[in-house]
């Protein structure tokens, strides 16, 4: 009887090594895995030298976002022409209503939204083709739609007239 029962164990001991071998393989892969799942988080790649300021323009317009500089002689490119409007006086013309209330506007940031500008003017984000409400202090409400959006400048449009506003970042 001695003969079977060390062939058991024999037997258990041979199949106990060769899993462990098994099983140490195993791990190695594992761990290599593991290893190179979590390589990007030990030694993450280093940050550019200068961030881009996602409010603040650059010199150029970036690429792709299909904003271009339209031609022509009703966007005034030499740069805004303000009628001189008193400011006793209420505006009367489409012009003067214009350079009158886009005075009120208060541009304080711009931001791209997946290649597209948008400014924030009096805390409300809005980009080309938006309309942008103004009160006045007679309880009147003008409707400005934003035509373009450049450096440094906002191409307005009330009824038939147009106002290039250059404003700082």
């Amino acid at each position: 009887m001695k003969t079977p029962a060390r062939r058991l164990v024999l037997a258990a001991l041979l199949a106990g090594l060769l899993s462990g071998a098994a099983g140490a393989d195993t791990f190695d892969r594992t761990k290599a895995r593991i290893d190179a799942l979590l390589a990007a988080r030990v030694n993450p790649e280093p940050l550019p030298a200068k961030l881009m300021n996602p409010f603040q323009l650059s010199g150029t317009t970036p690429a792709g976002t299909g904003i271009e500089r339209p031609s022509g002689p009703e966007l005034n490119p030499g740069g805004p022409e303000v009628p001189a409007v008193p400011v006793s006086d209420t505006p009367t013309s489409d012009a003067e209503i214009l350079a009158y209330y886009s005075r009120s506007l208060k541009i304080t940031g711009q931001v791209f939204v997946n290649g597209q500008a948008h400014l924030v003017i009096n805390q409300s984000p809005y980009k080309e083709g938006d309309l942008v409400r103004i009160r006045s202090k007679d309880g009147s409400t003008f409707f400005f739609k934003i035509v373009r959006i450049a450096p440094n400048e906002l191409t307005l449009r009330y009824d038939e007239e147009t106002l290039i506003v250059p404003f700082k970042n």
